[in-house]
């Protein structure tokens, strides 16, 4: 905590600048129990928390959400998502790799200010109508680095 300063000090005419780095977490959701040490009836290890991730991992799960969530389908949020899904038809035809990165910067931008978008890479197979993404991001206020690989693929 920092220091509090007051008219007794006399040094109120010195500026104080101070950084402040946050820490970002999630709850993880995989849903994996934390390990404890507590034991419960009969001595069995009890397992009381679930784990909790943070900053590059936090933000990659966000990002991972973000892209696989199709608008609409997040109750009483109708444009969190993508439309990425929707743009699988296309494949077939002429397909606007631009338009791509569009919806995927417009989202992780709204939606997920805790990353800086470093480079999106797409690679599109239309026989198998499926695309696969590459996002490398830089965490805000970090000097950490994550990368995201989804495939996309429309079901038949």
């Amino acid at each position: 905590m920092g220091r509090v300063y007051a008219v007794e000090d006399g040094n109120l005419s010195t500026s104080i600048i101070t950084a402040r780095t946050s820490k970002y977490t999630d709850m993880d959701i995989s849903f994996i129990n934390k390990p404890t040490t507590a034991s419960g009836p009969g001595g069995v290890n009890v397992r009381t928390d679930i784990e909790v991730i943070s900053d590059a991992a936090a933000v990659k799960q966000s990002i991972q959400n973000i892209l696989l969530t199709g608008k609409g389908e997040k109750p009483f949020m109708p444009m969190y998502g993508t439309d990425l899904q929707y743009l699988l038809f296309d494949l077939d035809t002429d397909f606007d790799e631009d338009l791509l990165h569009d919806e995927i910067t417009n989202s992780i931008n709204i939606f997920e200010p805790r990353a800086n978008i470093q480079k999106i890479r797409t690679e599109i197979i239309p026989e198998n109508h499926n695309v696969k993404v590459t996002i490398e991001f830089q965490v805000v206020s970090s000097s950490e680095f994550g990368i995201v690989e989804i495939d996309i693929a429309r079901l038949r």
